[in-house]
């Protein structure tokens, strides 16, 4: 796995992680508001999947953490790749982040 460095708006330095040559990047960063974390994954230059959120869990409850981001976002890009609808199980989240509730949100 390589990492590759890109500025962002002339302010902050960005991480975008590339696996294999196929085009597809991950992109972990703070969310805008600053109030959770994000991942974002590209085709080439082209937007395929922004969140900001947890998914599947009841209510809108952010990404609480960087590592979070990234472990919910390779999930994501390994079944694009793998050709299966980019879509993360309740099962999945939980084996990442067991502690969100399901009822409780942070919004």
């Amino acid at each position: 796995m390589s990492i590759l460095y890109l500025w962002s708006d002339g302010l902050e330095l960005k991480e975008w992680t590339k696996k294999e040559d196929d085009g597809l990047l991950l992109l972990v960063e703070e969310s805008e508001d600053e109030q959770g974390w994000m991942y974002s994954i590209y085709e080439r230059e082209r937007l395929l999947i922004r969140q900001e959120i947890v998914p599947v869990l009841e209510g809108k409850q952010r990404i609480p953490s960087k590592e979070v981001a990234e472990q919910l976002g390779r999930i994501v890009l390994e079944k694009i790749r793998s050709k299966q609808m980019p879509i993360i199980s309740e099962t999945e989240i939980r084996t990442i982040v067991p502690f969100i509730s399901t009822k409780d949100s942070i919004l």
